[in-house]
């Protein structure tokens, strides 16, 4: 075998198995990724049949589900009877509390409140955040959780949302990735009161 043809080989092989660990982890693993370890995980749309598992591995007490409902689009392909298969599945399981957050790509004030307010709760960690895909509410509300809670920067925060943030929809010039860049911390004793609880 000559020294390109091991290249070649040795290319294709890495290009499989990057395809493959792709392909498994958006078709069967939803997207789920840590975001802080026992504390903060994200994911796309779990099913109904699966989603038990995943609260009973993660010890997942609260789940905030980041998809519309309302109207399908490429983004957000979810119709309201998903979301309500999914709260229906979550209500039998006693250790888990389900809370709807329909959210815009870029969240409003109100949207942000309503998630800070859940946060700051009593009891509510593990989380699961999760839209469709979990790359991008997922991805958004992890970095304001970074933000808010974790005392990281904002664009530090953007910067995590990707092993690749480099034309990303959380690149520099881009809607999601400016939001980020300029998101200001809605209250600066957030941090100091989540240590003293």
């Amino acid at each position: 075998m000559t020294f390109l043809t091991k290249i070649l080989v040795f290319i294709l092989s890495v290009g499989l198995i990057l395809t493959a660990s792709f392909y498994w982890n958006v078709h069967f693993n939803a997207n789920f990724g840590v975001i802080t370890p026992g504390k903060v995980y994200k994911s796309g749309a779990i099913s109904p049949e699966k989603i038990e598992n995943y609260i009973h591995m993660y010890k997942i007490k609260t789940v905030i589900d980041l998809r519309g409902g309302v109207a399908s689009d490429t983004l957000n392909p979810e119709v309201i009877t998903d979301i309500l298969a999914e709260r229906f599945a979550l209500s039998a399981i006693d250790t888990v509390k389900y809370v709807h957050i329909p959210s815009a790509q870029v969240p409003t004030e109100a949207q942000i409140a309503t998630f800070l307010n859940v946060l700051d709760g009593d009891d509510v960690f593990p989380v699961l955040l999760h839209g469709h895909h979990g790359t991008e509410m997922a991805m958004m509300y992890s970095s304001i959780y970074r933000i808010e809670h974790e005392g990281v920067g904002p664009d530090e925060a953007r910067k995590r949302t990707s092993n690749i943030v480099w034309g990303s929809r959380f690149d520099h010039g881009t809607e999601k990735g400016e939001f980020l860049k300029h998101y200001i911390k809605s209250d600066s004793s957030r941090q100091l009161n989540q240590v003293l609880k």
